[in-house]
């Protein structure tokens, strides 16, 4: 070999070993802590804890960890396995972290306890999941995650025995039963979703963090390093999640927690946070996060309140961005383990207000139109929904949408449904929670979309005096539709006005459908729904005459539908939805003198015309504002 090839030799082999920070090499075995902190950055780590809001944060933490250290492992329960290995892992995290922090033998002894509660359950594998999983699922990465950091993390506190009783408990019934489902295909191995970050994630945390103590954890962590690349390309640029912020919030924590760990160890996050959609991920629960604090709840998700977890700190220290920062910061309900490693001190500044006003995340057909982020008692906020509904979680619910004003949410989304047996079965789209019928869309002769097709938001723009967008939705109902093209205009940053163009191969019956969980009102020009401190008035403008009904839904909700009196091939449904404080002036509305729109006259006495064109096929709108604005 010669000396150019010798010296680009040792280069490669330096740039493998180098992290963003610096360089690192592998450790040997039995150097401990290495997950997120390695022996030699101890110092430094607990160091930095006494500074600026760190102590406050460690604080609460220990506050936490003090509440376990009397509680006995719980018994697993054969119903929630799931869930009780889950809460498992939030024990060890907390009382390992507290360990790592302090030094005190109390959070080690406790957490040491609780790893080895794990060895109580019969399986490692829901029991929900057995028939498919081939061995490892969620559960089993839930247990290696909690063993593999509980493991590194309080490792001097340990007697050899220990130690060796936890190896071989993650080995045998946490990395062997994962190889082996891989080796078998398991189905999860290399889908794009939370099932592949959360177990292969996991998983390999577990293998991480007794790399060169046992030759399983070797091979779990190549296969795991191989296989998280498909959820990690299923992330387009824009950073959007087509399951939801629920399974977005679950996922992202176990695949970034991983990337994170696994710099640490081996010197290389294998290029996660070098991939633009990377970059880009925490926006995308930041302006799906409405105006009243919480989720918009598109799919099943069943988040109570906003994402608000670790993860956004670590990728506001990763990218420089205070937004991250200030979501964790500004939804949290306390401090969690991991604050402790990733929040940056001091706190960056940053104003929502500097949020976009709207936005559209093509590759997964979300988008969001607002009036004034930072300001929840004065913004109005709406989030639309199109996408692929073979998508793992999606409902049945294309040109759906949610609205909140001044605090109150008035239009909904019913969330994620009761996981009862069935409800991912074939038969899932007939539950209410995940049916056409659940949402803010259309359906036509009773029927619902099709759950094995796809929408588009063919257009997006955002212009000073209006944003608007087109979902396209007619190919989703089979043969029922042809064309279900729906506009949405935000006028002026203070309402909207809705078109959707209907066209059917045959004479059908259309109802159009809101859902609300506020008190309704029927009027003679279409509703008004008042929540807390805002109304909605919805001005029904086509079809002329309508009939008008109201049900209750199984989402706690009501459900307010608007039909033609006849069957018909074609429909144009126009509506203006003009949020207001509940005591607030109403507008008026009516049909618009030049052609397909109407006209909206505002409290102050100004009239707005708002019409729609087609253009190459597509509908567009025409904004006239009048006089002065204001």
């Amino acid at each position: 070999m010669g000396n150019l090839e010798f010296l680009i030799l040792l280069l490669a082999v330096a740039l493998r070993c180098c992290t963003r920070d610096g360089c690192a090499s592998t450790p040997a075995a039995g150097e401990h802590p290495r997950l997120l902190v390695r022996k030699d950055g101890l110092a430094a780590f607990r160091e930095r804890l006494t500074r600026g809001a760190l102590p406050r944060v460690l604080a609460d933490v220990r506050s936490q960890a003090d509440q376990l250290l009397n509680i006995p492992a719980k018994p697993p329960s054969a119903s929630r396995a799931l869930s009780s290995a889950r809460q498992v892992e939030r024990r060890v995290i907390l009382l390992a972290a507290a360990y790592l922090a302090t030094a005190d033998k109390r959070y080690a002894n406790a957490a040491y306890e609780q790893m080895m509660g794990l060895g109580d359950f019969d399986s490692w594998v829901d029991p929900v999941h057995v028939a498919a999983a081939k061995g490892a699922d969620l559960m089993t990465a839930s247990a290696c995650l909690s063993i593999g950091l509980g493991y590194d993390w309080t490792y001097d506190a340990l007697t050899d025995q220990q130690r060796e009783r936890l190896r071989n408990m993650l080995v045998t019934r946490g990395l062997i039963p994962y190889i082996n489902a891989v080796e078998q295909s398991a189905w999860w191995a290399r889908a794009y979703h939370n099932w592949n970050a959360v177990t292969n994630g996991g998983c390999a945390i577990g293998a991480l963090a007794i790399l060169g103590e046992d030759p399983a954890a070797e091979k779990a962590l190549s296969l795991a390093r191989s296989n998280i690349v498909y959820f990690w390309n299923a992330l387009a640029a824009d950073g959007g999640w087509n399951e939801g912020l629920a399974y977005w919030q679950y996922a992202m924590e176990h695949a970034l927690l991983f990337a994170a760990c696994l710099r640490n160890v081996v010197g290389t996050d294998d290029g996660v946070f070098s991939r633009p959609g990377v970059r880009q991920t925490g926006y995308f629960p930041i302006l799906f996060t409405a105006s009243d604090g919480n989720s918009v709840a598109f799919c099943d998700d069943g988040l109570s309140g906003a994402p608000s977890i670790p993860i956004f700190y670590l990728l506001a220290s990763e990218f420089n961005d205070p937004a991250f920062a200030w979501q964790r910061r500004n939804f949290a309900k306390g401090a969690e383990a991991l604050d402790l490693f990733w929040m940056p001190e001091p706190q960056p500044d940053f104003d929502p207000a500097s949020l976009p006003k709207a936005q559209l995340f093509h590759s997964i057909g979300w988008a969001m139109m607002r009036k004034g982020p930072g300001q929840p008692d004065q913004d109005i906020y709406l989030a639309f929904k199109s996408g692929d509904l073979q998508t793992n979680h999606s409902h049945a619910d294309l040109n759906s949408f949610v609205l909140v004003a001044f605090g109150d949410r008035l239009l909904i989304d019913p969330g994620a449904g009761a996981y009862v047996p069935g409800y991912f079965s074939p038969k899932r789209y007939q539950f209410y929670h995940a049916s056409t019928r659940g949402h803010n869309t259309l359906l036509v002769n009773g029927q619902g979309q099709d759950s094995t097709t796809k929408g588009e938001i063919a257009e997006f723009e955002s212009t000073p005096e209006y944003d608007w967008l087109l979902g396209r939705a007619g190919s989703c109902y089979g043969d029922a539709l042809e064309v279900f093209d729906r506009v949405v205009v935000f006028v002026d940053h203070k309402y909207f006005v809705l078109m959707d163009d209907v066209r059917a191969p045959t004479d059908s019956e259309f109802r159009w459908l809101l859902h609300t969980r506020a008190q309704v009102a029927g009027t003679d020009w279409g509703a008004t729904i008042t929540g807390q401190r805002a109304a909605l008035d919805v001005h029904v403008i086509s079809p002329l005459p309508f009939s008008f009904d109201t049900q209750q839904g199984e989402a706690k909700d009501t459900i307010l539908a608007v039909s033609p009196p006849l069957k018909s091939g074609s429909q144009k449904f126009i509506a203006v939805l003009y949020p207001r404080l509940r005591d607030g002036a109403q507008a008026t509305a009516s049909p618009s003198p030049s052609g397909v729109g109407v006209t909206v006259r505002l409290p102050s006495g100004r009239s707005d015309e708002i019409t729609f064109v087609q253009r190459g096929g597509e509908w567009q709108p025409r904004v006239k504002l009048g006089g002065q604005r204001g």
